[in-house]
């Protein structure tokens, strides 16, 4: 069994029952970052009869016994195909390294407790912050996007755009790349590098603290200027565009900051950001965003050393299986916009 905590609905009492009859169960422990949802039981049978349940049941209950819910039910002798996709994916998901072993042990149960506690927290509209450490490693499409950006930076190329399609792991990549940069600076330095994480938006900003803290294991990474949220400690922070207005901006040294990530860097081309390009010069700038092309023909290029240093864009993330095919309808808007100021 495989299963996840992001809800924080799950019950330790029943992963621990499971675990005592047999079970071989792998846990999601990380809420904030991935949220398998799939409800779905398979059957093997030695006799080639086997089937696969698939639908909106979880594991309780009232799911399993009395509520109205949609399941369909696939059987490998009619559907051959599907049951194989079905039982090949939830073979990846398992050997993934995403989910832990649960044993039973102590520490297991600690592990659990807390990662409920973070998801329970985040349910309730809290921020999510770490309180265990996770070995976080990058996906193969991240490492290609990682070693191109060592490359562009072997050449000299230090200001970079990653455009990667959204659901691809943008943030995490961000996290990764700073990693490495941490570990060389700080044995060349001898001091922890300066970061300045910049969005636009609250819960942006929000979760890109917690995968950052994630990926470097360190619970209490950084603080968030937001929303008049004024931080101790502003050698990392994770800003607002709104919140980093020029007289803010001005007060830092140019060189501050040893690493910016500036996100969703199609809207860098605003007013609102010219203050934290104009004045920081960064020994790495990166800037994410799944689309480059502005409508108003802004370069956004223009930034950066060497135009796109690394992408993987929407139709490659599909072919790659990386994101789900999708269908989309143009609806013909005929409110004029041209008197509106």
């Amino acid at each position: 069994m495989i299963t996840t905590c992001f809800t924080g609905c799950t019950e330790l009492a029943a992963i621990r029952r499971l675990q005592e009859i047999g079970g071989d169960i792998r846990i999601e422990l990380n809420p904030g970052l991935t949220r398998l949802h799939a409800k779905a039981y398979i059957f093997h049978r030695e006799t080639g009869f086997s089937t696969a349940y698939i639908g909106s049941s979880n594991l309780t209950r009232v799911a399993v016994n009395s509520g109205r819910e949609w399941n369909v039910k696939i059987t490998k002798t009619e559907l051959g195909d599907t049951f194989r996709q079905i039982a090949s994916n939830f073979e990846r998901y398992r050997e993934s390294g995403s989910f832990t072993p649960y044993r039973g042990t102590e520490e297991d149960d600690e592990a659990v407790k807390a990662a409920l506690s973070e998801a329970g927290s985040r349910s309730k509209g809290k921020p999510l912050k770490l309180s265990m450490k996770f070995d976080i490693e990058p996906y193969e499409h991240q490492k290609q996007i990682l070693e191109k950006l060592e490359s562009e930076r072997a050449l000299g190329y230090r200001k970079n755009l990653v455009v990667a399609a959204t659901g691809t792991g943008k943030t995490l990549i961000a996290a990764f790349d700073f990693r490495n940069y941490q570990r060389r600076f700080v044995s060349e330095k001898g001091r922890e590098p300066h970061l300045l994480f910049v969005a636009h938006r609250r819960e942006i900003l929000e979760q890109s603290q917690f995968a950052f803290a994630a990926v470097l294991g360190k619970p209490e990474f950084g603080e968030l200027l937001v929303n008049g949220r004024k931080p101790d400690d502003e050698s990392v922070l994770f800003a607002s565009v709104q919140s980093l207005n020029r007289k803010l901006v001005e007060r830092f040294p140019s060189d501050y900051y040893d690493y910016i990530v500036i996100d969703e860097f199609h809207h860098a081309a605003a007013d609102s950001y010219q203050a934290i390009l104009g004045h920081f010069r960064p020994d790495i700038l990166l800037g994410l965003t799944a689309t480059p092309e502005r409508m108003d023909g802004k370069d956004i290029l223009q930034y950066f050393d060497h135009g796109i240093s690394a992408e993987i864009r929407l139709p490659q993330a599909i072919e790659d299986g990386l994101l789900c095919p999708f269908q989309y309808y143009v609806v013909y808007d005929p409110v004029s916009l041209e008197n509106v100021t």
